[in-house]
């Protein structure tokens, strides 16, 4: 290996200043305009011959060149959404793009172009996809047949990266005689970190031809600042000469580039290929930005529904494992249920290394190479840890049955294991990604791309299906909950309480923050609509669950403060039956609806009591909630208020599963559900009636629960001392 080949790598290619070339393509003119004098102070030197000058514009007003209306709009304190504004220099009309960079107003002119879109179609690509519940791979083939049809270029992908930025043609339209790039992979050299950071600035990137001579800036410098001037954000910024000369080895002769962005991340992107010279208008351009936006929304909410399901999975799997976790010893549960353990993440296999014993269940390898996988992590003073390449990290590890592993602390050295077995896998890259070879430019030596694209196949082996997002978080909350149960048997229901209310909190702060854009991205489709049923439904339906989301982060950060002694009530003087009556309407119809009779008996009399009303109405809502959930069509409900010498007394009944008299006790715990209920998959959080007790306390009264077993339903009390006060 020669010496110039020991010391350029991948880093060096990533050094290259792309953002400062100092040239910009040639079909259009770019000025460099200092601030506030509206001086020009840099000028693209095919400036003059492109716009009719006499000679570069540099020291002259910005007004001068472009006229004084124009140059009034620019002032704007963010110019770019003004684009294009259409301009007349030297008897040829211009699009003009300006934006503020640096310190200096950057204004770029491109020919005009006829070329028109049309604007609902992106509204009706849009909510038609909202609509038709495609999975991410059909969709992003819908989205490049959009962008083709869009565009006109010969070929278009949908370009996906994995964690490590390699990338994939995940899919992909083009014209019938080329060749097929769909399902290559590309190394993560072809992109490097400083251009994914300018498709992360720059949604859209055009060149029009890659044969193209680039125009130098003149000055070099700024002089202002005696620094390359930043094209960052300029859309005529020169491409990388290392970039060409890939685009050449593919035979390309024209391109455009759409990111893709998911959770602020760069996702993807739009490649468009087109095999002659193809220059876009900006208007066309602008449009494909706004469809890129679009779709990248679409992507993070079809991303994310996937996502929810695997996280609703997971949430019933650990309710049942919160249940048995109270009162008993944490890692005995885990080893008594292994399917449960299994499904939380999706894994092949569990061991759970304790105290020197390893109990296995599914999938995994032996005890001894477990014990060995556990002590490496507590060698390596690891704490939560995943890999889908362990055998790399722990030799002679079993790939056929632990080439992934997901590993949780569970205190004193021990530790749960999650293992994966091997996914061998034939990769398909587009040229020997491997490919070195180092020549020497303008800025030092470097690395070429490869010249060769013939289909490069490689076996990857010792490597897993990666964990993905919703499984770490799934052992992460597996791991709270059993720190949670070992400070509850060493320090006492205290410490638990504390760390089980702070997780409360925190989860319910997470779940509250995409509530509001779900119920504005609802409100958008339904002004969408116009008169369409489907969609209005989709709308209807989306409100409606927001609406019960909303309800059960309520419940969180109530159950949260309760448990923390800080939920409060207001206590001031009031009639409890018009109160009841009114909760009964509202849980009516969603009753009814079930097939659930729904009766109130309240006395005509006032039932007077110091309480808050909003807090008491809460009480009343929990009690009907949980009773239409375990009561089944046919059933019946009946609410009862009467009085006594001392107290008000609410009642719930129903007609349905019943509660075993072992369960009776327990009710009210948080997470708390009986094993008929769960057996029924009818379980919530188990907060509801939580709130109804604490609730209950804090206005001076008690809850309880009575009924004569499974099959004969479930009578809720709940007793408030009355206001004898009151006259």
């Amino acid at each position: 290996m020669s010496s110039a080949m020991s010391t350029v790598d991948l880093v060096t290619c990533e050094s290259e200043p792309i953002h400062i070339p100092g040239r910009v393509q040639p079909h259009g003119a770019l000025l460099a305009v200092s601030e506030p004098d509206g001086v020009v102070v840099q000028a693209s030197a095919n400036c003059a011959d492109l716009l009719g000058l006499p000679e570069l514009p540099l020291g002259r007003p910005l007004a001068d060149v472009l006229g004084r209306d124009l140059t009034a709009a620019l002032a704007a304190p963010d110019p770019r959404p003004l684009a294009p504004l259409p301009v007349s220099v030297g008897g040829r009309a211009f699009d003009v793009i300006a934006h503020r960079h640096a310190g200096r107003l950057i204004v770029e002119l491109e020919p005009a172009g006829g070329a028109t879109t049309d604007p609902d179609r992106l509204v009706r690509f849009t909510l038609a996809n909202l609509r038709n519940g495609l999975h991410l791979q059909p969709f992003c083939e819908v989205v490049a047949r959009e962008v083709r049809a869009l565009t006109g270029y010969d070929r278009v992908m949908v370009y996906r990266f994995d964690p490590d930025w390699n990338g994939e043609v995940y899919a992909e339209v083009k014209r019938e005689d080329l060749e097929p790039f769909l399902g290559l992979h590309y190394p993560a050299s072809d992109i490097p970190a400083q251009a994914r950071r300018l498709y992360h600035l720059n949604l859209v990137r055009h060149l029009p031809d890659i044969t193209y001579a680039s125009s130098a800036l003149v000055p070099e410098l700024d002089p202002g600042t005696g620094a390359p001037l930043d094209l960052s954000h300029a859309v005529l910024r020169s491409v990388s000469p290392i970039h060409v000369e890939y685009l050449k080895n593919m035979d390309v002769a024209g391109t455009l580039t759409i990111s893709l962005l998911k959770d602020g991340r760069l996702w993807g992107l739009v490649a468009c290929h087109h095999y002659a010279p193809l220059f876009l208008p900006y208007r066309v351009r602008a449009a494909c930005e706004s469809l890129g936006v679009l779709v990248s929304l679409q992507l993070s909410a079809k991303q994310d529904a996937e996502d929810l399901r695997c996280r609703a999975a997971a949430q019933e799997r650990l309710g049942r494992l919160a249940a048995a976790l109270v009162g008993d010893d944490p890692v005995a549960v885990l080893a008594e249920r292994p399917d449960e353990l299994i499904g939380l993440t999706r894994a092949a296999g569990a061991a759970v290394v304790s105290g020197g014993r390893v109990t296995l269940a599914g999938a995994t390898p032996g005890a001894e190479q477990a014990a060995r996988v556990a002590q490496w992590l507590r060698d390596g003073n690891r704490g939560e840890y995943d890999t889908h390449a362990l055998p790399a990290a722990v030799p002679g590890t079993d790939p056929a049955t632990a080439s992934g592993l997901l590993a949780v602390p569970l205190g004193g050295g021990d530790y749960l294991l999650w293992f994966r077995p091997e996914l061998i896998a034939s990769v398909r890259w587009a040229g020997d990604p491997h490919y070195k070879r180092v020549v020497t430019g303008p800025n030092g030596p470097r690395l070429s791309p490869r010249g060769s694209f013939t289909l490069w196949r490689e076996e990857q082996r010792g490597k897993s299906e990666p964990w993905g997002a919703c499984d770490r978080d799934a052992a992460h909350t597996l791991h709270e909950m059993v720190l949670t149960a070992l400070a509850r048997r060493g320090a006492g229901l205290e410490a638990e309480a504390r760390r089980r209310d702070d997780f409360l909190a925190a989860v319910a702060h997470e779940l509250r923050n995409p509530i509001a854009p779900i119920q504005n991205a609802a409100q958008l489709v339904r002004m969408s609509a116009g008169g369409n049923a489907v969609a209005a439904r989709a709308a209807d339906m989306i409100e409606r669950q927001t609406g019960a989301l909303r309800r059960i982060v309520e419940d969180l950060l109530d159950a949260s403060r309760a448990g923390q002694g800080k939920l409060r009530v207001d206590l001031v003087p009031l009639d409890l039956a018009p109160l009841v009556r009114a909760a009964v309407e509202d849980a009516r119809a969603a009753l009814e609806a079930n097939g659930i009779a729904l009766a109130a008996r309240t006395p005509a009399a006032p039932v007077r009591v110091r309480g808050d009303a909003v807090r008491l109405r809460q009480v009343i809502s929990n009690l009907l909630t949980n009773a239409g959930k375990f009561t089944d069509r046919g059933g019946r409900v009946t609410v009862a208020l009467g009085a006594d010498a001392t107290a008000a007394s609410l009642s719930v009944a129903d007609t349905g599963i019943g509660i075993a008299a072992a369960d009776l006790r327990r009710v009210f715990q948080a997470f708390a559900q009986s094993e008929g209920s769960l057996e029924r998959s009818r379980e919530g959080l188990g907060l509801g009636l939580a709130l109804v007790r604490s609730i209950a306390e804090l206005h001076g009264g008690s809850a309880s629960a009575a009924s004569d077993g499974p099959g004969h339903g479930t009578t809720f009390t709940v007793r408030l001392p009355l206001d004898t006060s009151a006259p």
